[in-house]
């Protein structure tokens, strides 16, 4: 699945949503899931059935509790397997020698052990309430595996004993004996990779719920979104989309909110492309093989590409994927803008007209350019709504069918005390 969407800025305003991960390799677990999406709608819908495993059995209501100064510590320990530090000789009586020669370390060493055992305890205690059959196949083997792995620590009788005041040099030995023979490095960073993601998962799993979002599901063409909204807004409008159009064209007066629905609907289509809920009540949509969200646009200066011709590579890069036979999902904020007028109409009609051809793919653009409602009658059209009231504009933020052909520029304009302030000698 390709993906261009850095204007949907994944990292700073989606992956907070989600993120209630305990430590730094978890999360860049959650953002890597986040940040990759499946290749296939089947692996889109594997992520869906994963994630429902998490919801559906109640898991979402659990918590893996534990520091993160504990959990560095004890990954610190797992990274220095292969040092002197931790290395004792085999057999037991030497072992036992080594462990009460090393006054210098001897102290440290059973504080770290002990560190390890208190840990492992909690992560068996936990994984021990995971039933691996509800998951689907691959991963529930890979819970299977760790809770295998976390077994053979013992931990909890361990624990018992260093509560106790118990811990003994046997116990110090065998923990040693695990972290030198019994568990090479390979295997100790496999099962951690898997307990970071399975608390990626849980912490996407609980963000879907905790917002309320919903799964989506995929039909052969046509966009339905009832409530759908942009996750990141505190108290946000919500709207719905309806629509069985190849090219939806918005307008609406400047500040009216064009560009942030047009990330609200980017959003969507990107999170249900990941296998994630979407902030809506209701989501039907395609299966796109590509997506593009182009808003924030700028010039291009280490390849001396002018705003206009970062437009105008963007939207051939879309159309030449069309034209390989991919259904392409693309949103444009004010096509055409880095040109002239007369230029910008002429050329926005031959697009918006060569894009409706490509049926299956779904594209969004939107302008300023109310001069092409008598060019483009039979166009997919969109506004946000707005009102003048005693010449105050009052922005209403709601999706409407149709053409907008309010102006407040001049008012705003007029408003901001700019042409007194100009007459100025």
């Amino acid at each position: 699945m390709k993906a261009n969407v850095t204007d949907l800025e994944i990292e700073k305003q989606l992956l907070p949503l989600f993120d209630t991960t305990g430590n730094t390799y978890a999360r860049r677990a959650l953002t890597h899931l986040l940040l990759t999406l499946p290749d296939t709608q089947e692996g889109v819908y594997e992520r869906q059935r994963l994630l429902k495993a998490f919801i559906d059995n109640g898991y979402i209501h659990t918590e893996i509790t534990y520091s993160r100064q504990d959990f560095e510590e004890v990954l610190h320990s797992f990274t220095r397997i292969n040092d002197q530090y931790y290395y004792y000789d085999s057999n037991h009586l030497i072992a036992t020698a080594q462990l009460l020669w090393r006054r210098r370390y001897r102290h440290s060493m059973r504080s770290r052990l002990a560190q390890l055992a208190l840990f492992m305890e909690g992560l068996q205690i936990y994984f021990e309430q995971i039933d691996p059959a509800l998951f689907p196949s691959a991963f529930g083997e890979r819970i299977t595996a760790l809770q295998q792995y976390l077994s053979m620590f013992h931990a909890k009788e361990v624990a018992r004993r260093i509560r106790k005041d118990r811990f003994g040099v046997r116990d110090q030995l065998f923990l040693l004996d695990l972290l030198n023979r019994k568990i090479d490095e390979k295997t100790a960073r496999k099962h951690w990779e898997t307990f970071y993601e399975f608390e990626a998962w849980l912490s996407l799993a609980k963000g879907i719920v905790k917002r309320g979002f919903v799964f989506p599901e995929f039909t052969a063409a046509g966009v339905q979104m009832k409530d759908f909204y942009h996750p990141a807004l505190q108290q946000p409008v919500k709207n719905d989309l309806d629509t069985t159009g190849t090219v939806m064209l918005l307008t609406g007066p400047n500040m009216s909110g064009k560009s942030t629905l047009l990330k609200a609907i980017g959003i969507c289509v990107y999170l249900a492309h990941a296998g994630v809920g979407v902030p809506a009540s209701y989501c039907r949509l395609p299966y796109f093989d590509s997506i593009t969200v182009i808003i924030n646009l700028s010039d291009d200066l280490k390849h001396g590409y002018s705003h206009f011709m970062m437009e105008v590579q963007h939207l051939k890069n879309v159309v030449q994927e069309a034209h390989g036979g991919k259904r392409c999902f693309a949103v444009f904020d004010e096509l055409f803008r880095g040109t002239n007028v007369d230029d910008a109409l002429d050329i926005s009609q031959q697009t918006i007209n060569g894009l409706n051809k490509f049926h299956g793919s779904f594209f969004v653009i939107s302008t300023h350019l109310y001069q092409l409602q008598p060019l483009l009658r039979a166009v997919n059209a969109w506004y946000i709504d707005c009102i003048l009231k005693d010449q105050v504009p009052q922005f209403l933020y709601r999706l409407r069918a149709g053409w907008s052909d309010l102006k407040i520029g001049r008012i705003i304009f007029e408003k901001e005390g700019l042409p007194a302030l100009l007459q100025r000698t």
